[in-house]
């Protein structure tokens, strides 16, 4: 059982209010733990997506590895992709190169040749106007960049790839493929480009998982641990920085509503009531006594005296089968 399910720390309010909040246990591929770290990384992150201007979410994937260690050339790669110079020089390599990919990857189409072709010629003169030589990271502008890794049972291999949401104006993506291309050696691809449309909705597709746990069998865990340790999950970009919002109290509702730490506790019982998913949090030698929580969004609240009361009687009923009522019927 993950730490999480059992132990924790007991936060007391200002208002007086009890919590009961359990702690990390480290692990990559706790399927207890991610999908609180997934919530923490959407609540700093969506703010950020939420004032960006043309908000931009792209997929940059390479082949599949079957050696975890060649991971992380995706990570310098995608530097250098962040470094590669749009000098007059390379625009004329890369504009030949990206004319050469319209061609093959629409030869079927002529339309989308031509429509492509506009398009890629209209982004190189607004490169031509620039006073001075750019790089890719003067046009990805501010975002962030989740790190995902998936596996595949079929040819036993990894695939890394990158999430990058971004605020920036319309970059094609015949461009980005061949940057993309040339920045990994010719072992990626832009897989895609998508326009953040709903973002509550699109972000919790970009940061709900670093890797799917229950995909990773049991004789590949201990490398993938070893290949996440210490491995950043979410970077910035153009200085973008992670929003701290302070939340209300769910006692008293107020944002300024601090809490300390009151002591440590392990859950003792966990029962499902009509409340919702109650446990018996025993406080420890220190404070010798328990108290009932009832888990609300990831954190479980101190239930009241009636809330308690109602507890104990589902407790008793479920334990031992009621007699059947006989209900007075009005004269």
């Amino acid at each position: 059982m993950c730490d999480r399910d059992r132990a924790g720390v007991v936060l007391t309010r200002a208002c007086g209010g009890v919590q009961f909040v359990g702690t990390d246990c480290g692990d990559p591929l706790c399927p207890s733990c991610e999908p609180y770290r997934a919530k923490v990384r959407r609540d700093h992150w969506q703010p950020v997506a939420e004032k960006m201007r043309y908000p931009v979410w792209s997929i940059f994937s390479q082949r599949n590895i079957s050696d975890l260690d060649q991971g992380k050339e995706l990570l310098k790669s995608w530097r250098r992709f962040q470094d590669t110079r749009l000098g007059p020089r390379n625009q004329k390599r890369f504009g030949v190169e990206v004319r050469d990919y319209i061609q093959e990857h629409w030869r079927d189409e002529p339309i989308e040749v031509r429509t492509w072709l506009e398009r890629c010629a209209k982004f190189e003169r607004r490169l031509a106007r620039s006073s001075e030589p750019l790089r890719v990271r003067d046009l990805t502008g501010r975002g962030f960049v989740t790190f995902e890794i998936t596996y595949n049972p079929v040819a036993d291999s990894f695939h890394p790839h990158l999430n990058v949401v971004r605020d920036s104006r319309y970059i094609p993506q015949p461009y980005l493929v061949v940057l993309w291309r040339n920045a990994t050696r010719g072992e990626g691809e832009v897989v895609w480009v998508k326009k953040l449309s709903n973002i509550p909705e699109d972000m919790h597709e970009v940061v709900k998982y670093v890797c799917k746990p229950g995909d990773i069998p049991a004789a590949r865990r201990g490398d993938l641990r070893r290949f996440l340790k210490g491995l950043r999950r979410v970077w910035p970009l153009g200085g973008a920085k992670p929003c701290e919002r302070e939340k209300a109290c769910p006692f008293c509702g107020e944002v300024g509503c601090k809490a300390h730490m009151s002591g440590s506790g392990v859950i003792l019982r966990q029962e499902d009531t009509t409340l919702g998913k109650a446990v018996l949090v025993y406080y420890g030698q220190d404070v010798p006594r328990e108290s009932w929580f009832v888990r609300i969004d990831y954190v479980w609240q101190q239930a009241g005296a009636v809330a308690i009361d109602l507890i104990l009687r589902e407790l008793a009923c479920h334990s031992t089968p009621a007699p059947p009522v006989a209900v007075p019927v009005a004269a």
